[in-house]
């Protein structure tokens, strides 16, 4: 049985997170992310700067960012097992998630 790469796992936790307020706006994010930036599904885990910025760009900097954030991190804390991951900000939250994914492998 293949195993997932680290990169995939971690990929899949944040279409869970997105995927909470409805398919479209996982969609959405991940159009506008490659429309703005260049930046393609499988690229987002060296590119968390730029799914970040997406995120805040579609639904603003305030409150309608902040409920995505706080999906996406709901759903790393329990794909990860890492504890207090909301008490972080946004892109130090996935960087930490990711690199725990890349940790676990070996």
């Amino acid at each position: 049985m293949d195993r997932q790469s680290p990169q995939e796992l971690f990929l899949e936790s944040l279409d869970r997170a997105l995927d909470t307020f409805g398919t479209s706006v996982r969609v959405v994010v991940y159009y506008e992310l490659r429309k703005s930036h260049g930046v393609k599904r499988e690229d987002v885990p060296q590119k968390l700067d730029l799914f970040v910025q997406t995120i805040e760009w579609i639904f603003g900097a305030g409150s309608g960012s902040g409920v995505i954030a706080r999906a996406i991190l709901r759903e790393l804390e329990a794909s990860s097992g890492i504890r207090d991951l909301g008490k972080k900000d946004l892109l130090t939250a996935l960087t930490t998630a990711y690199h725990k994914r890349l940790e676990d492998q070996f």
